[in-house]
């Protein structure tokens, strides 16, 4: 075991806060996830199961589940490459090339095909079967500098969520978007599919905080890291269709219900996850991606209590 996790002090600040320390055997060492929240959460952040991807997963960005397959697609930021991934392990079972090189942010499942987003907007639909790929470009741009895409079954719909500025670009009222694209039509909707403002955010970060018994100073660092929230990933929930967001500036993943009100805030481990990428589901598991510099990649797994 490497001396420098020997002398890691885990401080806790919250009403609920993950400790853990995981064997060896390819687990993660530690972890410290934070929920304001005293309920039970949907997962288990005690005992997260680590992967360690392989070097040319150093960029790993999107994550989504394949139901029928049982298998996890991702693909990495600067490359136009999807890989296979064994969920059980994180180890690459395959690898395909889909387009050229560029700035991909986010994967997900249409029916037969797999589907990645650039950081323009641009949509890239690889059918397997045929190895050919059609783009589509949206309305969006690189200032709008999308990172997360999640089909919604029960709309049919995709949703894009945007790190950068909304299209109705608003100084006076701060916020993010997600966008819907219609896949009958072919169509990017310009009116949000949902916003998320600082304000929201900050108002549910406060009232969480009044019951809690921490510094101020502690409570000043978590009200910097919400402010600096900035979508990386989306995903839906199989079951409660929640709809779950997670930030790499800051290291928060927000829930938010059916209804697209604020459910739940958890801060990540910054240290385990220190760029939080990308996000999905099996039916009994949540897996997070995140980068890591020099290192290769890596995904948490995180099972149900």
């Amino acid at each position: 075991m490497s001396s420098r996790f020997l002398y890691i002090i885990f401080i806790s600040f919250a009403l609920f806060s993950c400790k853990s320390k995981v064997s060896v055997d390819g687990n993660l060492k530690s972890a410290n996830f934070i929920s304001l929240k005293t309920h039970q959460t949907s997962y288990d952040f005690t005992q997260p199961k680590l992967f360690e991807l392989e070097r040319s997963l150093e960029e790993i960005s999107g994550l989504t589940y394949d139901s029928i397959e049982k298998v996890l697609w991702t693909h990495n930021d600067e490359e136009g490459v999807i890989f296979k991934l064994n969920p059980k392990n994180g180890k690459v079972l395959d690898k395909v090339s889909f387009a050229k090189s560029g700035d991909y942010e986010g994967i997900t499942l249409y029916q037969d095909q797999i589907v990645i987003v650039n950081s323009a907007g641009n949509l890239f639909f690889y059918d397997p079967k045929t190895q050919e790929t059609q783009k589509i470009k949206t309305d969006l741009g690189k200032r709008n500098n999308v990172e997360g895409l999640t089909y919604d079954t029960h709309q049919n719909v995709l949703l894009l969520a945007c790190k950068g500025e909304p299209i109705d670009y608003d100084k006076d009222y701060p916020h993010k978007a997600i966008y819907s694209f219609d896949l009958s039509s072919n169509k990017l909707d310009a009116k949000p599919y949902m916003k998320i403002s600082e304000e929201a955010l900050m108002n549910y970060l406060a009232k969480e905080l009044e019951s809690q018994k921490m510094s101020d100073k502690q409570k000043d660092n978590l009200e910097k890291r919400l402010k600096a929230f900035a979508p990386s990933g989306i995903e839906i929930h199989p079951e409660s269709r929640d709809i779950y967001i997670i930030s790499a500036r800051g290291g928060t993943l927000a829930i938010f219900d059916t209804d697209k009100q604020i459910k739940q805030l958890i801060f990540l481990d910054k240290k385990a996850l220190p760029q939080a990428e990308g996000i999905s589901f099996d039916a009994d598991h949540l897996y997070i991606s995140s980068e890591m510099k020099g290192i290769g990649g890596r995904i948490l797994k995180f099972k149900r209590p």
